[in-house]
């Protein structure tokens, strides 16, 4: 049985309209081999992974959304939800950072708290900001994404859930999201 974060990734996919171009980039868990049938390093596992941005890349002919998606019970989403370097890094943060100021480019996280049935899409200038704040303690509330995200709706069909692209897509290209990199977050 997959778990609630892969049924997430999958409703959201089955959520993409048709018109759209989805591209859902692939977790690698890691890959290796015995070095001991190969070569003198005396029976190590060679581990290589694969890092990607995020995790969908979707677009409808005038706006690239790139999203990392996240999912979790309760109202808060731990940062360590984001996997960090041994400096304390977010690969994925960073890079969807670097992103943010790209012509047609929305890139974000979306947080989904399941006991609640809410999912928001947050702007990544607000998530890198958040993240990187040491007086914002260990998760991304609920209320957070409330105030700096876009409200995702979404509404079950009878066992799985479907999401409104369509809307997040016009809310991105309005400007409902105005980022302002100076705001101090009242985690």
């Amino acid at each position: 049985m997959k778990n609630a974060g892969k049924r997430f990734e999958e409703d959201f996919e089955k959520s993409v309209p048709g018109h759209c171009v989805f591209v859902r980039l692939k977790d690698a868990g890691g890959w290796g081999f015995n070095s001991s049938d190969n070569s003198d390093e005396g029976g190590s596992v060679k581990r290589f992974t694969i890092k990607n941005k995020c995790d969908d890349l979707i677009f409808d002919g005038e706006l690239l959304i790139m999203a990392e998606l996240k999912s979790h019970l309760g109202k808060s989403i731990p940062k360590k939800v984001f996997r960090q370097d041994k400096k304390g890094r977010c690969y994925q943060i960073d890079e969807l950072y670097k992103e943010k100021d790209k012509p047609n480019t929305f890139a974000g996280v979306i947080f989904n708290f399941r006991d609640v049935e809410q999912t928001w899409m947050v702007h990544i200038s607000h998530v890198y900001n958040f993240y990187y704040a040491d007086d914002n303690g260990k998760s991304f509330p609920l209320a957070w994404c409330q105030r700096y995200g876009l409200h995702v709706p979404q509404a079950i069909k009878k066992t799985r859930y479907r999401y409104d692209i369509e809307l997040l897509f016009s809310l991105a290209k309005g400007g409902y999201l105005i980022i302002d990199e100076s705001v101090k977050y009242d985690g």
